[in-house]
């Protein structure tokens, strides 16, 4: 009866709360720019708000003081509604209080508040209102690198710059151009919001390019700031190698020229600041304290070049420069045309076509649908679309035709844009047999689970009554978010659950959307997709996805920002390095993530990603990146992205300026750095003869240099201008001189061919450290890429050939195109998605065998996905035909539910004709011409994963339908170098939604495959293979003294290992004409989850591990004499393998590996010793038990291991596991998965980042146990094990003893040994284990609660593995071997009468009288202080219960 009336109350209780305390969130969405709260010329500000309400109760109304104009108020009386309005202000009453009141059922008001702005341009109010102010002591300027300045176009690069604060009573306007200053422009970059403030970066430009900063003060209408000058040093400059300019700068060129200059020091090359005008500058190179700067130069037009540095009076030089794009249309225009022949096709499609000269188009075809969104379609790529290439009247021709598929429910205006100038319109309309479809989708149900480091796996219910959904797309970036491809197991695109995951940390909520349907309807959001508004007629439903993190970080938020290492030496070695950080105000979510862009330096190409991790550990942020070796003597430039801040770029520059200058520096040195990349110095081309009427040869020889770090990899390719075949080289500097050597690569030319020129259009050569230079033809060369052609002038050449040859007018025929299935399920697997093409064709003096032509399957989006065919064609001379096949497998869910349009280009003819087909020239042939694809099968696929470090942990695994699986089981399968492969079954996993699954991974230093199986039948449904990250340790503590071994003076010498001389013969590269065609329009599904390069937690020492504490050296003679072992201080003996043991008296002996148990983990380690005293020792390890402690060490539950399964074995591995089952509901509790490996031979291996060895004849047990449901988080876990060594031959003679302590060899760990005689069974318990992933003290201990036998020819003991309270999993590592003792057991003894030995008798008067004393102390101290352990204990309590 108590009991009922206690639960009636408590249900009471939580009513009255609930109507006494409703609880409503406002959200505004479309949140106001700044600039809406500028006045326009009336002086008026008109300010719009949308907003997002949700309550507990129905909603009753909502009202605003003031009022408020064009208000738009949502459906009421329900849980969530929409509310938007106008503010009308002026700048009579320049700011006010907006106040947004929301009434719900039960008259409870909510109120949330806001100041409403109307501020006149340059006037921000006075001083009392608005300050701008310097972070205190530290107001200097920093430059992000050399001030830089067009002349022609005015725009201004970079300069001077300090990061200041804009602070008011609450969030100010936007800060624009209010600064008053005679000597300066300034440019004004938001960074970021605080409460009540704004962060800015101001640049100041001045017009004279030698300017150096000084003091001088900024001024504005309110108010004035000091800005303090710019850290400087008088230097004058050693010597200058004055200005080279490249003998011919070509059009398209980037670089023009260098100088060289010597410093004195170190530091001058750092704080040297170079002005330009229209000239980037940047340092390539320093030979000790020689440095070279490369000038680039990218604006198109003549214009005056100028660089001078600090005070230097006159330039460094000054010149003409004239640098003009390429015109490759030879001033003439591409047409466009359109044909409807395809109309009466189901599915529908067009056929355009763009005619001109023979250059390919460098513009692309712009498709827009009825709502809107757009599509493009590129043609650029060799062969899409070619068609019709031949000579006529003495013009080289061609066309180009492709297909676009419609949607047989098309309904509405499709327009083609081609350039500005064409265009064409055309109204689609269903055929009579197709249902109208004028409905968009219906969104029924939207839901997200978070799986961590700020990513959404967002689900959706989508609805469409006839044609199906297609996609949904952001109408702002013509962007596909996702699709029907995204639909979940069970659904169909008329109702089905969608799902993708959204990185929101990163990529911008779009904020105009749309869902649309394949008829072309669609339902458009004006607002951010993350708050949904959805209207079906009179009915509107509301959906919101609140973010788990929602709240953007500025510098000002940072606390602690230190690198790991600093002042890094990186002469010819790369360095791993660790970025520590914290946030203030404890605001650390473990899921918060920074990106962090390694860009060098401005001149540096190569950009690599790296994002933070929670080390919870050390409670700091953490990013782990590499530094490329042979850096230049430089600060690095580093870029930093804060998770929610999709706009603002962070530099060193602001770390510096704001959240610490010294420790936001990152120097490194080299002897000799090179970020210069390789370059080529000369081009030779030839052709090895006149005669048109037989095969000929174009032969080109590349002269490539890299001065320092030498050229390692290029990749080359040259296309002719009538025929377009791409000619495709891979090249290396193996068998070469990486400094210097000469490349050459042969080009065939066919009998009869026509005259045309053979272009480079595509270069990248790559040095040794990664360093590239990259040219291609159609692309505008963009800093800091340099063209690694720009010392030559001769980057093509003509080839002439037969122009008034009749066989030049001739065109290759396609005889036959056999498709090996032309219907598909596009969602079954991927053999039942491989399609086989045969493609036949003929030509009268024949087709080139050796250029293979290409397969475009296309879809209702205008994808085309390229098959290229890559072997020869075979010829049949019987029939003068070549036979092309080609296998692929089509993409999951491609070209669903409308079929597949197929299209063959690229069939050459031995005289450079080509021919291409379009979806309808196949039609108009009767050859196939689509693929059907009626089916679409939902099937579980495994497509990404977070990143995983070597040394294992929490894989989060991403898929389709993951839960779709109704009996899952994971497997790991890797492949160990000693023991062949190793199968992990049953790995632990949590499913956290259709789409994601996070599993245990096991350490691995190379990759492995993940397995998902149907246990019910053990089908492998998917596997993916998992390339962990390497996992390096960097020292967390902030070093104080950084080394000073900056070189001062040039080397004496170049590094040895530069080779001395060229190889004499030069390297003939062979050519493959493989086309290198990757589809050239967006993909269908935006890629949300990528596999690069991100960092993952890994197990990091914590401060909290501890060294076992100094022993002192026992034995006699002293640690075994010099033989065996050393004595050192504060450590103990130190033993020599093969002997052990705190006094080096026991020895190591090789036995047999024990055999496999089948049953459980429990091993026998046997020795048969034979000879005068025959002697045969069985030792028994085994695990008994889990059992859960409370904060007094009392027992709470314990489970034993009661049944085990053997899930693989070899000769010296095993493999266990079990369930702990919770006997009042049968419920798994937890799971214990346990692996044994035994050692023949001395192995050092690493557990837990602390490096073990491993004797020979070691048994070693690896002990991971999952997530454990403590009944308090003062709980701990205490795994029991038991050792017992034992003689099976009792003798009179014998005793026994054991012993337990910490061992001396600094492997951090405790002791167990178990002697019988003179052997014994040794165990080793590590005091560190990985928990939770952080590296973790483990404390061990002999359990006397425990009932053990011992006797004089049996000792044993119980070993509690005590476990500190954790939430994810556990690994422990303890290792057994046994041991020939030099002196016997002595503590328990036959001895006939049961004596004890004179040993042991003095060992009991001793051990009894020091336990007296220390009993009778701790009683003492008890008493004395009992009231205090009682205090502290309850104190303890109610924090860890408000904490949890």
């Amino acid at each position: 009866m108590i009991n009922i009336k206690i639960f009636i109350l408590i249900i009471f209780i939580i009513t009255l709360i609930k109507i006494i305390k409703s609880d409503v969130s406002i959200k505004y969405y479309n949140e106001p720019l700044p600039e809406n709260f500028v006045a326009n010329s009336n002086g008026d500000c008109k300010v719009n708000y949308s907003l997002f309400v949700k309550s507990d109760v129905p909603i009753k109304n909502i009202s605003t003081i003031p009022n408020v104009s064009n208000t738009v108020l949502g459906e009421l009386n329900t849980f969530k509604t929409t509310y938007s309005f106008e503010t009308i202000s002026n700048l009579a009453t320049p700011n006010f209080t907006l106040t947004v009141i929301v009434t719900d059922n039960d008259l409870k008001e909510f109120r949330d508040s806001r100041i409403v702005y109307c501020l006149k341009l340059n006037d921000f109010g006075p001083t009392t209102q608005y300050l701008l102010q310097l972070k205190k002591n530290n107001s200097n300027l920093f430059s992000n690198g050399v001030i830089k300045r067009s002349t022609k176009t005015g725009r201004i690069t970079d300069g001077a710059s300090i990061v200041v604060e804009y602070i008011s009573s609450n969030l100010p306007p936007l800060l624009k151009s209010l600064l008053y200053l005679s000597l300066f422009e300034t440019s004004i970059k938001h960074l970021g919001n605080k409460k009540t403030s704004k962060l800015y970066e101001i640049s100041f430009f001045t017009e004279t390019t030698n300017y150096y900063f000084m003091d001088f003060i900024v001024s504005f209408e309110w108010g004035q700031l000091t800005i303090e000058p710019l850290p400087s040093k008088t230097f004058q400059i050693k010597s200058m190698i004055p200005f080279y300019k490249f003998s011919s700068v070509q059009k398209s060129a980037s670089v023009v020229g260098f100088f060289n200059l010597e410093f004195n020091d170190s530091l001058e090359i750092k704080i040297i600041r170079i002005s330009s005008v229209n000239t980037y500058v940047f340092p390539v190179i320093n030979d000790g304290l020689n440095v070279k700067y490369l000038c680039y130069f990218n604006e198109n037009g003549s214009a005056y070049a100028s660089l001078s540095y600090n005070y230097q009076t006159s330039p460094i030089f000054s010149t003409n420069i004239n640098i003009e794009t390429e015109n490759y249309s030879q001033g003439k225009q591409m047409l466009l045309m359109f044909q409807d022949d395809l109309m009466e096709l189901t599915p529908k499609g067009f056929t355009a076509v763009l005619s001109g000269v023979p250059v390919l188009p460098q513009y692309p075809i712009t498709l827009t649908y009825p709502n809107g969104f757009q599509r493009q379609l590129w043609f650029n790529q060799y062969p899409f679309s070619l068609k019709n290439g031949y000579r006529k009247d003495s013009i080289d021709t061609y066309e180009m035709v492709f297909t676009a598929k419609l949607s047989k429910y098309s309904n509405g205006q499709y327009i083609f844009n081609y350039n500005s100038t064409n265009s064409f319109v055309f109204v689609a309309t269903p055929q009579s047999d197709i249902p109208i479809d004028n409905n968009p989708p219906e969104i029924i149900m939207v839901q997200s689970f978070n799986v961590g480091r700020m990513k959404l796996d967002i689900q959706m219910t989508i609805t469409d009554d006839i044609s199906g959904f297609s996609a949904f797309v952001c109408l702002d970036t013509n962007e596909i978010i996702f699709d029907y491809k995204n639909l979940n197991s069970g659904g169909t695109i008329n109702n089905g659950v969608y799902s993708f995951i959204y990185d929101y940390g990163f990529t911008p909520v779009c904020q105009k959307s749309a869902f649309l349907d394949f008829a072309g309807n669609s339902l458009v959001q004006n607002q951010p997709f993350l708050d949904l508004i959805v209207s079906n007629g009179s009915k509107v439903s509301y959906f919101s996805i609140d973010l788990p993190i929602n709240r953007p970080k500025t510098l000002s938020d940072f606390d602690q920002f230190y690198f790991a290492y600093n002042n890094i030496n990186l002469t010819n070695s790369r360095f791993y390095n660790t970025l520590f950080f914290k946030f203030k105000d404890d605001d650390n979510d473990p899921d918060y993530v920074i990106k962090f862009r390694l860009a060098i330096s401005d001149g540096y190409p190569n950009l690599n990603d790296y994002y933070s991790v929670w080390d919870s550990g050390l409670q700091l942020y953490r990013v782990e990146f590499s530094l490329p070796p042979n850096l230049l003597i430089m600060d690095i430039l580093y870029y930093i992205y804060l998770g929610l801040d999709y706009e603002t770029q962070y530099s060193t520059s602001h770390f510096q300026s704001w959240v610490n200058p010294s420790s936001a520096i990152l120097s490194v040195y080299s002897n000799i750095g090179d970020i210069m990349p390789p370059l080529v110095q000369n081009i030779d081309w030839r052709i090895d003869g006149s005669n048109y009427a037989i095969q000929r040869n174009l032969m080109c020889t590349f002269f490539i240099e890299d001065q320092f770090n030498g050229f390692d990899i290029g990749e080359l390719t040259i296309m002719g201008s009538t025929d377009f075949i791409p000619w495709n080289f891979l090249f290396s500097s193996n068998n070469n001189n990486p400094i210097s050597s000469s490349y050459n690569i042969t080009i065939p030319i066919p009998p009869n061919s026509r005259t045309q020129t053979y272009y480079v259009t595509h270069m990248k050569l790559v040095d040794k450290n990664g360093i590239f230079s990259e040219y291609n033809i159609n692309k505008p060369q963009v800093f800091p890429i340099v063209d690694p052609l720009v010392k030559v002038t001769n980057r093509a050449f003509i080839v002439l050939g037969d122009d008034d040859n009749p066989i030049s007018r001739t065109l290759p025929k396609l005889v036959d195109f056999i498709v090996s299935q032309n219907s598909i399920d596009v969602g079954g697997s991927d053999l039942s998605r491989t399609v086989t093409f045969s493609i036949k064709t003929t030509e009268e003096v024949g087709i080139r065998s050796n250029v293979k032509p290409t397969i475009y399957l296309g879809d209702t989006y205008l994808n085309y996905l390229s098959v290229p065919v890559l072997s020869d064609g075979e010829f049949d001379s019987s029939t003068n035909i070549t036979t092309f096949t080609v296998s692929t497998t089509i993409p999951y869910g491609f070209g669903f539910p409308e079929g597949i349009l197929l299209n063959v280009y690229g069939i050459q003819s031995s005289h450079c004709t080509f021919q291409g087909y379009s979806s309808l020239d196949l039609k108009n042939k009767n050859f196939i011409y689509s693929i059907n694809t009626p089916t679409f099968s939902v099937t579980t696929k495994l497509i990404s994963y977070s990143p995983i470090s070597t040394k294992g942990g929490l894989l989060t695994i991403f898929g389709r339908s993951i839960d779709a699986v109704k009996n899952p089981s994971y497997l790991i399968v890797m492949n160990s170098p000693s023991n062949g492969p190793e199968r992990f079954e049953n790995v632990p996993y949590s499913l956290i939604s259709s789409s994601t699954v996070i599993i245990t991974a096991y350490p691995s230093n190379s990759s492995y495959l993940v397995y998902l199986l149907d246990s019910s039948n053990n089908n492998t449904i998917d596997s993916i293979r998992i390339y962990p990250s390497y996992n390096w340790d960097s020292n967390p503590i902030k070093p104080s003294v950084t080394p000073s071994a900056t070189p001062s003076a040039t080397p004496s010498a170049t590094p040895s290992a530069t080779p001395s001389a060229t190889p004499s013969a030069t390297p003939t590269i062979t050519p493959t004409i493989t086309p290198t065609i990757t589809p050239t329009i967006t993909p269908t599904i935006t890629p949300t989850i990528t596999p690069t390069i991100t960092p993952t937690v890994t197990p990091t020492i914590t401060p909290t591990v501890t060294p076992n504490p100094p022993q002192k050296c026992g034995g006699n003679p002293q640690c075994g004499g010099e033989s065996k072992g050393k004595c050192v201080d504060g450590v103990g003996c130190v033993c020599i393998s093969p002997w052990i043991g705190s006094e080096c008296q026991s020895r190591i002996i090789e036995i047999p590996p024990p055999l496999i148990n089948p049953t459980n983990p429990n091993h026998n380690l046997t020795l048969n010793s034979t000879g005068t005293n025959e002697f045969t020792l069985v030792s028994l390890v085994s695990l008994v038990s889990l059992r859960e402690l409370d904060f007094k060490n009392k027992l709470v539950r314990s489970f034993r291991f009661d049944k085990w399964k053997l899930i693989s074995n070899t000769s010296t591995y095993s493999n266990y596991i079990t369930d702990i089952i919770d006997p009042t509901n049968n419920n798994t509790i937890c799971s214990v998965n346990v692996s044994t490996i035994w050692y023949q031979t001395l192995t050092d291996i690493e557990f837990a980042g602390q490096k073990l060895t491993m004797n020979p004849s070691t048994l070693k047990y690896n002990i991971n146990i999952t997530a454990f449901p403590f009944s308090n988080v003062l709980n701990t876990l205490q795994l029991v094990m038991s050792a017992t060594a034992k003689s099976t031959s009792p003798q009179d003679d014998q005793c026994s003893s054991n012993e337990f302590g910490n061992t001396t060899s600094n492997d951090n760990s405790n002791y167990l040994q178990l002697s019988v005689n003179e052997h014994s069974l040794y165990g080793r318990f590590i005091k560190r284990g990985i928990v939770d992933n952080n590296i973790r003290s483990i404390g061990n201990e002999v359990l006397k609660d425990l009932s053990s036998e011992n006797s004089y020819y049996v000792s044993q003991s119980y070993i509690g593995i005590n476990i500190p309270f954790y939430k994810e999993f556990i690994q422990l590592d303890p290792d057994f071997s046994v041991l020939l003792d030099q002196t016997s057991a002595s503590s328990i003894c036959n001895d006939r009468g049961n004596k004890l030995s004179k040993g042991a008798i003095i060992g009991i008067v001793i051990g009894c009288a020091a336990f007296t004393v220390i009993a009778v102390t701790l009683l003492v101290l008890l008493l004395k202080n009992k009231y205090f352990f009682r205090s502290m204990e309850l104190k303890v309590i109610k924090m860890v219960s408000k904490k949890y």
